[in-house]
């Protein structure tokens, strides 16, 4: 499937990895670290610096806490790449496309921050959703369009 895709795969990761740094940089651009802007009732722009993994679990202070976490997050690109070479259903492809768009994502922001750059926070009322970014949004939708096709298509 990727071969003959493979040109239309380069572009959407491409795309993906820079839509995510333009925001991230917008974000970086305009917001104090700790300020907060709301867009909605329920949904402000806020940034955070995530030094762990997702949401904040295992919060990795440090060098070594980084590069233990930029060393894994690497593995696992690696693997996504494998998996996105074997991939015969298109549901599957897209969604490592997306994971691995999103820990691209995050690896950068790693390198040049020491940590990712997170500025969406939803919330209502007493719920508060953590703080993530348009890369965390991409691996969970890739995660999501692999289960959803595996239960509907396989």
């Amino acid at each position: 499937m990727l071969k003959k895709n493979k040109w239309i795969f380069i572009f959407t990761l491409i795309s993906l990895i820079s839509f995510d740094q333009w925001t991230k940089e917008l974000a970086l651009r305009f917001l104090s670290n700790g300020s907060s802007v709301e867009l909605t009732p329920f949904c402000n722009l806020i940034l955070v610096f995530n030094k762990g993994i997702s949401f904040g679990w295992l919060n990795a202070s440090g060098t070594l806490g980084t590069w233990l976490i930029i060393s894994a997050t690497t593995l696992i690109s690696f693997w996504l790449i494998s998996m996105i070479c074997k991939c015969n259903k298109k549901h599957e492809l897209y969604g490592y496309t997306l994971i691995l768009a999103g820990a691209i994502g995050n690896i950068i922001d790693r390198f040049m921050h020491k940590a990712v750059v997170d500025f969406i926070h939803f919330h209502y009322q007493n719920f508060s959703f953590p703080v993530f970014n348009g890369a965390d949004s991409f691996i969970t939708c890739g995660a999501v369009l692999i289960i959803a096709g595996r239960l509907w298509h396989d």
